[in-house]
């Protein structure tokens, strides 16, 4: 009856153990997520697409909306380019993490962002807000990077306009 006793307090705890070893994780990696994104915002307010770029993975899969799949880093820094020749300018860009899984080495994490901007030569700001979904992978070196990523915006540019 001892050893019964023992083994089911043993269990109690490893599992207690267990769970506030998670939570921490999870509090620790929030954390981090926190400052990737204020990171990666920045560096699309300051257009800095090296930067931005450095957050993904080598075969990384980004679904952007209205747009294709684009597959690997390559593809995902040509899109960039593209966006660098369009006259858009982010004056403004937050994510707002609503929640993070973690998985051994993999992450998501599911948010909402909020964005401002302006076309061409003209000084009026457009303002965008949306969701987005993000895994990321640890890398063998124990970084993580995005492994794929998926946004959209929740403001319906084919809805009749009243």
């Amino acid at each position: 009856m001892k050893s019964l006793s023992v083994i089911l307090t043993s269990s109690i705890l490893l599992i207690v153990s267990a769970n506030l070893f998670a939570q921490t994780t999870k509090e620790e990696m929030l954390k981090k997520v926190e400052e990737w994104n204020n990171q990666f915002s920045a560096a699309m307010i300051t257009n800095d697409r090296a930067k931005m770029l450095s957050f993904y993975a080598d075969d990384a899969y980004s679904l952007p909306s209205y747009s294709p799949m684009l597959v690997g880093k390559k593809a995902i820094e040509n899109s960039m380019n593209m966006d660098e020749n369009s006259d858009m300018k982010i004056t403004s860009f937050k994510f707002n993490t609503k929640d993070l899984w973690i998985s051994g080495d993999q992450m998501c994490e599911v948010g909402t962002y909020d964005l401002s901007m302006t076309m061409g030569k003209s000084a009026k700001t457009t303002v965008d807000h949306g969701k987005y979904l993000t895994i990321y992978q640890k890398q063998k070196d124990g970084s993580w990077k995005i492994k794929a990523d998926m946004w959209n915006t929740d403001l319906n540019p084919f809805a009749s306009s009243q």
